[in-house]
């Protein structure tokens, strides 16, 4: 398995945009006759999930939900890209996106979870505002500089998909969020960034789940907003 930098695929692909990195990767970006692709990214990953998704189906049915929500994830889908934010996926009832740091450094780190916090903080007021949603939705937040972006399958089928502690967390955290009746969620990391953008924001700390821990049986916490 090779590993491709974001410096060797920007190399590879003259065209590149640094803030639109996996947009960009398909099986024509890389070398021909090379399994198992992957490329190392510093990145914040967050996850917007929409709550109740399955009851509306049943309910109201497919289609109805579609319609219904069409429109949010439009809108929402903009304002990522705003500030800088790849979508890698929709799952169904919510959207999972990364903001790279394209200068792998500390400024860098800073900065792409800074986007990631003003995306949520923009998200939010969406839903409140336009929507009339004051809760029925969670984000979660966490930073990893060891996100892998991978390219897995095989001919009949191959696609891009991202591992890495930071993507658990930022997908497993949500189950924290809702049962402390939070609406956003994030690991200290992106909860020290929060605090230098939001200087009278509050936040609720808990401790962090022992399965999502950078280190086993170490003490480590994540912050909510209510």
């Amino acid at each position: 398995m090779k590993s491709y930098s974001y410096k060797s695929v920007q190399d590879l692909i003259n065209s590149l945009n640094a803030g639109q990195l996996l947009e960009h990767l398909s099986i024509s970006d890389l070398p021909n006759g090379i399994e198992g692709n992957y490329v190392n990214l510093s990145a914040a990953t967050m996850v917007f999930d929409l709550a109740g998704s399955s009851l509306s189906i049943r309910e109201r049915g497919a289609k109805d939900y579609f319609v219904r929500h069409q429109n949010i994830f439009r809108n929402l889908t903009q304002i990522i890209y705003a500030h800088k934010g790849i979508i890698e996926k929709f799952p169904g009832d919510g959207i999972s996106m990364h903001f790279v740091n394209t200068t792998l450094d500390k400024l860098g780190i800073v900065n792409c979870i800074t986007h990631a916090v003003r995306t949520a903080n923009e998200i939010i007021n969406y839903l409140i505002t336009n929507e009339g949603m004051t809760s029925g939705f969670r984000l979660s937040l966490s930073y990893g500089d060891d996100t892998i972006a991978a390219l897995i399958g095989g001919k009949e089928h191959e696609e891009w998909i991202t591992i890495g502690h930071a993507v658990n967390v930022a997908h497993k955290l949500e189950k924290e969020i809702k049962d402390k009746h939070c609406i956003f969620g994030m690991d200290e990391d992106c909860y020290s960034v929060y605090t230098n953008i939001y200087r009278n924001g509050s936040a609720y700390r808990f401790a962090m789940p022992e399965d999502l821990k950078k280190q086993i049986k170490s003490e480590e916490f994540w912050y909510g907003v209510k």
